[in-house]
């Protein structure tokens, strides 16, 4: 029941951020010192057309009245219309997500494969050589921007060696498996080096532990000491950290999707600056700041679910 009642407090907290954040993006809408229809046309636009257009998209109303139309739409998931596409930007969105969500689940699944075995193997050498390779190496991903490290390994594993593709999204699981690895490692290279040297700290406090003497006292040794008493305990505080880095995922992977030409909401967000599509730049940073929040309360509650000394409130 405790637990219920805090999934219901976080519930609340989603829906009123998501509030704020609509309602700073209504605000900064109208704070634009050019009118969407002037945006839409550019220089070449008259002063009729612009008229026209902004009467056609209802910026012509009270501001009150439009923030009322703006949030009744959005009640009923309606976004907006995209001036690039000339479409609901719902529909745009329903295109281009899943391929950013499977590159965020597929970063997150390597980020997990790469944390756990490296943490460990330093963790038990500590102060070895290994220990302070895989200390060290990784921090070389981190001094890189996503940017450049995606197309370091476009060059090297696309271009150069031919192993994986040079962009887009080939079709069938298969191909979205090939598509993504190079896109999904470039955002892993960076969140592993931090979430490596955090798993590896918790895991050496937790070797120091009372209940690992003991069980080390009873004969439990080496893979069955660490799955079953080491890791479930050391990898909560890691937990805290992912929620924190998934924000910076989220935003990595908009920017590497731009650089592996991936159908995802990254480069369309990319094409939408450059027209001033501001209901598709709108519904997109909507959507992102769902995706971001609905993912820490997740972690949050899988926290709580590892370490049922955490209070829940």
């Amino acid at each position: 029941m405790a637990r219920l009642r805090y999934v219901g407090k976080r519930l609340l907290y989603v829906v009123l951020t998501l509030w704020g954040v609509s309602l700073l993006l209504f605000l900064l809408m109208h704070a634009l010192p050019s009118s969407p229809g002037q945006l839409m046309l550019g220089e070449g636009g008259t002063p009729d057309q612009v008229v026209a257009i902004n009467h056609a998209l209802g910026y012509d109303r009270p501001i009150v009245a439009q923030y009322l139309s703006y949030m009744g739409g959005l009640l009923h998931g309606d976004l907006g219309t995209s001036y690039l596409f000339q479409r609901p930007v719902s529909d745009e969105l329903r295109i281009a997500l899943p391929v950013t969500l499977k590159l965020a689940v597929y970063a997150l699944v390597l980020d997990v494969v790469v944390t756990i075995p490296l943490a460990t193997i330093a963790a038990m050498r500590k102060n070895k050589p290994v220990d302070h390779a895989i200390r060290a190496i990784p921090l070389v991903g981190i001094g890189m921007p996503p940017f450049w490290t995606g197309t370091i390994l476009l060059v090297i594993f696309a271009v150069a060696f031919k192993l994986f593709p040079a962009g887009g999204l080939e079709p069938g699981v298969g191909g979205n498996l090939r598509s993504l690895f190079l896109p999904a490692l470039t955002q892993t290279i960076v969140a592993s080096a931090i979430l490596t040297r955090s798993l590896r700290q918790s895991i050496l406090e937790v070797l120091q532990s009372d209940y690992i003497l003991t069980a080390r006292a009873k004969g439990v040794r080496g893979l069955r000491l660490v799955v079953g008493h080491v890791l479930p305990n050391a990898v909560v505080p890691t937990l805290s950290l992912l929620s924190v880095l998934f924000a910076g995922l989220i935003g990595g992977v908009l920017i590497t999707e731009s650089v592996f030409a991936l159908p995802g909401i990254g480069s369309m967000v990319v094409q939408a600056f450059q027209v001033y599509d501001i209901p598709l730049v709108s519904g997109i940073t909507l959507v992102t700041a769902a995706l971001i929040l609905v993912m820490n309360l997740l972690l949050d509650v899988m926290y709580t679910v590892l370490d049922p000394r955490v209070v829940l409130k």
